[in-house]
């Protein structure tokens, strides 16, 4: 199995490696703190299946992707192989768009639901960004007509983040609009 990953990794275009090793480069000299944590590991591929089993089998702490042709967040989410990763992947999965730019995040919109499993999404995001401090916003687009329960479960959920999650740097939102996408695109237009 290894003569194929080999020889399916030699047909990786020059000039896909180049932008690689640019975007690791820019990464180090971005984030010198992470020197020595980065295992680069790449692969041309859209097979959900050969991901699963190499987030498995090399013990990835954290899939980064790239993602290209998908507009808008339902297309992101639903049609694209990306999608398909961010649905069934057991890690933690970062998606970045064709055209992001690297910087140090001074700002990050966690988009909440008040599911169960947010609480562990929400502890792995501030281990991963802690370094850098950013401040995480807490969002909940209210798709309720009552107002103030969703209010009363925003400020359950805060109290939860609070007393479990040692971070300083969090704010709580609520938010409304037309679609979830649209209310989300707004406020982080604003923001």
């Amino acid at each position: 199995m290894n003569n194929s990953n080999e020889k399916e990794e030699t047909k990786i275009p020059s000039e896909f490696s180049k932008v690689i090793k640019d975007l690791v480069r820019d990464i180090k000299e971005t984030f010198p703190e992470v020197i020595g944590l980065i295992n680069k590991w790449w692969k041309e591929s859209s097979d959900f299946e050969y991901i699963d089993n190499e987030v498995e089998r090399e013990k990835v702490d954290v899939v980064i992707m790239g993602t290209k042709g998908a507009h808008g967040w339902k297309e992101l989410l639903v049609g694209s192989q990306t999608g398909k990763v961010l649905e069934k992947c057991e890690c933690p999965v970062l998606v970045l768009p064709e055209k992001a730019s690297i910087k140090v995040p001074s700002k990050i919109a966690f988009a909440t639901n008040f599911n169960d499993h947010e609480m562990q999404a929400l502890f792995l995001l501030v281990e991963l960004m802690k370094p850098f401090a950013p401040e995480i916003m807490v969002i909940h687009v209210s798709e309720s007509h009552d107002e103030k329960l969703e209010n009363k479960m925003l400020k359950w959920f805060q109290s939860q983040v609070q007393s479990n999650l040692s971070y300083d740097r969090f704010s709580f939102h609520e938010i409304h609009g037309p679609s979830v996408e649209h209310a989300l695109e707004k406020f982080i237009k604003e923001h």
